[in-house]
């Protein structure tokens, strides 16, 4: 059995990624089970049991870094008979920590391969890399980056050999549209004349919500025939704290009539088709399942201006800015917005094709079979 460890049953883009994982390996005969060590049964885990893949629980890393170091070590005893239960052949744990945890333990599971993935683009410290010297010792199957610059981040940060990681770029699949534009329109309160930008991303303080919405309100405020909304779509269940903030902030800079909040839906291509512009602001990423997303859609976006943008969009891209400068967020977006409709649809266009060409699911999955089967 082929089983992924992930944070949550969440949908942010690590799941996301993993659900469209599982779907595939599924419909080629593979048993597949997921292992979340966070939370309980959120919106992944339903779809989840529809494809038939196996879902478990296993908690007891949470406060890991405060425990006595016995107590550490009973907890990853504990994750080592867990997972041996589930009888494993292959595992690929995704993210910070669980990622070394797992490549620390892999060996006295039962499984035959293990790997020791990269996902984002800045490593996670704490106690869990003390675990480190384990993995070096057992060895994982191989090394795996979703992007170049993560890849060389984590080589850099754990002092391994560079080249040692095998890039597996993500890959971005978006279904045909549930609903109807003029049902997100209505549902959303959002005018045919109205120029739309949004932000798919869960309320992690990463994502950087502030500043975008610093940027929009002073894009609105400055420049009144600029007639915008901008939904922000996103997973609240684990950060609350954060959700509440960015709700409180949204209050304080009076854009209640502006933004629109909406939980993760099932039909982000029903979302994306009312959609102008996509926004990512992020202060890091690995390969960003947002961005591809937008590409996907053939949308013009604007992003940070970090490695792992500058690594998915084509050379010289024009709306690449700094992710801490509310001045030059709120300039781009009057110019992204200015585009008329003809540059808009060719930047689209010029984006869509090039997702579709370097960022498919037929190249994610072949690669991973490839890795497992070698």
């Amino acid at each position: 059995m082929i089983i992924f460890i992930i944070p949550s049953f969440t949908l942010g883009g690590v799941e996301t990624q993993t659900y469209n994982l599982c779907r595939e390996f599924i419909s080629q005969g593979y048993r597949v089970g997921v292992v979340v060590t966070r939370g309980g049964k959120g919106p992944l885990f339903g779809k989840l049991e529809k494809l038939g893949v196996e879902c478990h629980f296993f908690n007891e890393f949470n406060g890991f870094s405060r425990f006595p170091f016995f107590k550490k070590f009973r907890v990853l005893f504990r994750f080592v008979f867990f997972l041996r239960s589930l009888k494993p052949t292959v595992l690929i744990p995704f993210t910070e920590p669980i990622n070394i945890a797992v490549n620390a333990v892999w060996r006295f599971t039962g499984a035959k391969k293990c790997f020791f993935t990269m996902r984002g683009g800045t490593p996670i410290g704490g106690s869990f890399t003390r675990l480190f010297p384990l993995v070096r010792i057992l060895k994982p199957t191989a090394f795996v980056s979703n992007s170049q610059n993560g890849a060389r981040v984590m080589e850099d940060f754990l002092k391994l050999k560079p080249g040692l990681f095998k890039v597996i770029p993500n890959g971005v699949f978006l279904n045909p549209p549930l609903n109807s534009s003029e049902f997100w329109r209505t549902m959303l309160d959002i005018d045919a004349s109205d120029y739309v930008f949004i932000m798919i991303g869960n309320y992690y303080p990463e994502k950087n919500h502030e500043v975008l919405l610093r940027a929009f309100h002073s894009l609105v405020t400055n420049h009144h025939p600029v007639r915008a909304k901008l939904i922000l779509c996103g997973d609240k269940s684990n950060f609350d704290r954060q959700y509440l903030y960015i709700k409180s902030l949204i209050l304080d800079l009076k854009l209640y009539g502006r933004v629109r909040l909406i939980e993760s839906t099932n039909d982000i291509s029903g979302l994306l088709k009312i959609a102008h512009c996509g926004i990512l602001l992020s202060y890091s990423e690995g390969c960003p399942n947002a961005v591809l997303e937008y590409m996907m859609a053939g949308i013009p976006f604007l992003g940070s201006d970090i490695p792992a943008i500058r690594e998915v969009v084509p050379e010289n891209y024009p709306f690449l800015v700094s992710n801490e400068d509310a001045v030059e967020v709120e300039d781009k977006l009057l110019q992204i917005s200015s585009l008329s409709t003809e540059e808009a649809q060719a930047l689209g266009t010029a984006l869509s094709q090039r997702v579709n060409s370097n960022y498919n699911y037929s190249n994610l999955v072949n690669s991973w079979k490839e890795l497992i089967h070698s």
